[in-house]
């Protein structure tokens, strides 16, 4: 698979759920959150990680477009493959019904539980992610207890 296939399988993903597409930068909002999303391509092989971020709109009010690496909370998508996990999508390994089944997961796992309940729902499925999170977010949330 090449670049330009795996990006568009994943936007029509992104898209059929709700994402929209800004300046390479797939985007969906709640009026809590905002979920930015984007690709990095590895420096060491042919292949991409698919980063993403959560930016709560009451502490950041005038922010309209925020990158995952700039985001309050960030993590990574993961590439399933039968019972393997991957920490990065290996275009000479991923098939498209492997990618879009990846990505479908990965959204009903990290991104949709946020949007529908916001970010501390994200805190209980992914608990090491309160380690990552900026010291304004675990303030506002009540996590810097």
């Amino acid at each position: 698979m090449d670049n330009k296939e795996f990006k568009k399988i994943v936007g029509t993903v992104l898209k059929k759920n709700g994402f929209e597409l800004e300046k390479k930068v797939y985007y969906i909002r709640s009026e809590q959150v905002i979920v930015s999303l984007d690709f990095q391509k590895s420096n060491f092989d042919d292949s991409f990680f698919i980063n993403y971020g959560f930016t709560l709109v009451k502490i950041n009010p005038d922010v309209t477009y925020p990158k995952p690496h700039t985001s309050d909370v960030s993590g990574r998508f993961t590439y399933f493959d039968e019972d393997e996990e991957f920490p990065q999508f290996d275009l000479d390994k991923v098939t498209p019904e492997n990618l879009e089944e990846s990505i479908e997961l990965n959204l009903e796992n990290n991104i949709k539980p946020v949007i529908q309940d916001g970010l501390m729902k994200y805190f209980e499925i992914n608990p090491a992610a309160k380690f990552v999170a900026k010291l304004n977010v675990k303030q506002y949330l009540g996590l810097d207890e």
